[in-house]
């Protein structure tokens, strides 16, 4: 059965492993979590300062800097003073040519790290206001149901859709078995609903009736919660609402 999270952000993802290179990045990023993150978690800055991240429950965190090689390691702190060791917990690769990212950190242990980390662009001058893109992480197409829009998005970043016919349309109300009287009203709302396959069918893994506010991106990504070889019954859905390009402070 699939399982499924919604959380509403392009069509790269990074599985953290060893790298035999090390090439030099430099990465504006921001991070969002699947679930609660307990522990603390750090990286380092150029001069091998720690710098700790600050997740936010369902929204993604301000922006950090970071300079140096990819895979980005982020690590745990165990100990004080000169008997403080670093663990790594994570590890993120970051594509070549990639200047600003999203950082999704999912749960599931893998080659001694505890969070699996899917890496987006994040270059928001290329995703319009009130539009929805879908980031599909898993290696199959999925369908997605917009009201009557019927449309496959297939492993990577849709294109932007256009929400405008959605937002301040008119509805008819009232005119039922009660006789109610007729009136009309003016919402903003979008019927979702997404099916992604297992075995030989497909299976709806989220449907809900989205609510618009006016320039805002809606962005959709779904991911393999067990890591990206893990089989496909248990696609999750994150969705982000996104307002500004320059996100809040950490």
């Amino acid at each position: 059965m699939a399982r499924l999270i919604i959380c509403i952000i392009l069509g790269l993802f990074a599985h953290p492993s060893w790298a035999q290179e090390s090439p030099q990045v430099a990465l504006t990023f921001s991070t969002f979590a699947l679930g609660n993150v307990g522990e603390e978690i750090y990286y380092a800055e150029p001069k091998n300062e720690a710098v700790p991240l600050r997740f936010k429950y369902r929204a993604r965190s301000g922006p950090y800097e970071y300079r140096g090689p990819t895979p980005l390691t982020f690590f745990t702190i165990e100990g004080e003073g000169a008997e403080a060791e670093r663990r790594p917990i994570a590890r993120a690769k970051i594509p070549s040519g990639v200047g600003e990212a999203l950082l999704l950190f999912v749960p599931y242990e893998h080659d001694g790290l505890k969070y699996g980390v899917y890496v987006t662009p994040d270059d928001l001058s290329t995703f319009p206001a009130n539009s929805i893109v879908f980031v599909n992480f898993t290696p199959r197409p999925m369908i997605v149901r917009m009201d009557e829009d019927v449309f496959q998005v297939e492993p990577g970043r849709s294109p932007a859709q256009d929400l405008s016919p959605w937002i301040g349309r008119e509805v008819t109300l009232g005119g039922g078995t009660n006789n109610d009287s007729e009136r009309t009203r003016r919402v903003s709302a979008v019927p979702i609903e997404i099916l992604a396959p297992m075995d030989e069918e497909w299976v709806r893994v989220y449907s809900r009736v989205m609510r618009l506010g006016p320039d805002k991106r809606y962005i959709f990504y779904a991911f393999r919660e067990g890591g990206p070889e893990s089989g496909g019954v248990n696609t999750r859905i994150l969705d982000e609402v996104v307002r500004s390009h320059t996100a809040s402070p950490p």
